[in-house]
Order: structure tokens, then sequence, then C-alpha cells
């Protein structure tokens, strides 16, 4: 590695020089790692400074946080009704970026993101809850895809026929 005497250079404005060493320090300690979510998960969510930055007012939620906070929720419902557990499933912000994704057929992209939604494990029509964030010109979403495997024949014991989509706009 070479040193470099700044002062020596006269065509050379040190200010400048500090201003870009701090912005590359704040870059760097926005990609601080704080938070996994949950612990010890392949799977799991990762915050980091910069991303609780945009908690901020005025700022924009970016996809680390949506998926943390569902993947929150949905641990929590989990935990507090085991037996549901395995009825719920919530994909990660970039399922929808898949499903809309320019340049291929509405076909290719339904298949590109089945297909990307098998490499996970997850059998949709199984789940009686799906959770889709989704993020269009910077305003977020949520899909619940609500018994995607039922017939469009009434559910047992229920006033329901077949499967739902509830949009809930934030």
């Amino acid at each position: 590695m070479s040193v470099i005497d700044v002062d020596a250079m006269p065509d050379c404005d040190n200010s400048q020089i500090r201003r870009s060493r701090r912005g590359d320090e704040k870059k760097a300690l926005k990609l601080t790692q704080i938070l996994s979510y949950p612990d010890e998960n392949p799977d799991a969510v990762t915050l980091t400074l910069g991303d609780i930055e945009l908690l901020d007012p005025g700022q924009f939620l970016n996809d680390s946080l949506i998926d943390f906070w569902c993947r929150f929720i949905t641990q929590r419902m989990a935990k507090s009704e085991k037996e549901h557990r395995h009825r719920m499933h919530t994909f990660s912000s970039f399922l929808f970026a898949k499903l809309v994704q320019k340049g291929l057929s509405q076909e290719e992209r339904f298949t590109d993101a089945l297909k990307w939604s098998q490499t996970q494990g997850v059998d949709i029509f199984s789940k009686d809850y799906v959770f889709i964030p989704i993020c269009e010109k910077l305003h977020w979403t949520l899909a619940v895809i609500c018994f995607a495997g039922a017939d469009v024949t009434k559910l047992a014991g229920t006033d329901r026929q077949g499967p739902c989509i509830l949009h809930l706009n934030f």
C-alpha cells in the first residue's frame, strides 16, 4: 500500500478529501449489521444502521424493514398459535418484484415467480394465509391470499367460498 502526502499536492483541496473520507465512513457505518431475525435462521432478515435510519420521519421504508416486520408478525402469530404455524407463510418483498419484472410475458413472469417460491420449499396451496408485501412507486401495501388451495365450493363448516385475496393499503 502506498501513502500519499496530501499536503504536498498543490492542487488538492484537503477539506474535500476529509469530507470524502467522512462520507465513506458514514456509508460503512450505515452497513453495520445490528439485528438478524429470527436468530440462527438461514432465512433471517438482517437490519443495518442504515435501515434503522429510514424509520425517521420523512424517510421511505425499504424492503429489509418490511421483510423484518412481516417476519416478526408471522413468527409472533406462529408462537401464540403453534397449531396454526404451518398454515401461514410470508414471502419476501422480492416475490412481487419477480411478478412485475419487465421484458417477460405474463406467463413467463408467473412461471418465474412460481419457480422462485418453490425454491423456498413453500406450497402456497397448502397454506390458509399467504402474505405478500408489495412496493409500487415507493408505496407499500400487503396482499393476503386466504385459502389459496380451497375449491370454489363452500369450505366445510363455514360460509366462505373458496380462495380470496385481501389487498391492504397502508
